[in-house]
């Protein structure tokens, strides 16, 4: 305990019977960070809903869930770890050699996911 008393008396200041009971005080400049935080995040989300336009709120998730696939794909690619399924990408190229653009670009989707 330190030497901050309370003048009446010799009891102990508040912070220290908050440490001393098991609750410990959080300093401010964290609880500000926290703060600057939720409103950057707060306004990401207003950003995407108004790029996104959702008309409903199914909307919102199913724009939320491309958005985010978008970003792990084009992470995967900047990591060099994105993979194709390559049967199905090698179809497609024969099919396109073939002409049949049709089922060449089906092929060519389906390998990418």
């Amino acid at each position: 305990m330190h030497s901050n008393l309370k003048r009446n008396g010799n009891r102990p200041c508040k912070r220290c019977i908050l440490i001393e009971s098991g609750n410990y005080t959080v300093n401010q400049k964290y609880i500000q960070i926290l703060g600057v935080i939720l409103v950057a995040v707060y306004g990401i989300f207003i950003v995407f809903l108004y790029w996104a336009e959702p008309k409903t709120i199914d909307e919102v998730s199913i724009k939320a869930r491309s958005t985010v696939e978008d970003a792990v794909t084009k992470g995967q690619v900047i990591a060099g770890t994105y993979e194709i399924d390559q049967a199905k990408f090698n179809e497609g190229l024969s099919a396109f050699r073939q002409d049949n653009f049709v089922l060449a670009r089906d092929n060519v989707f389906r390998s990418h996911l």
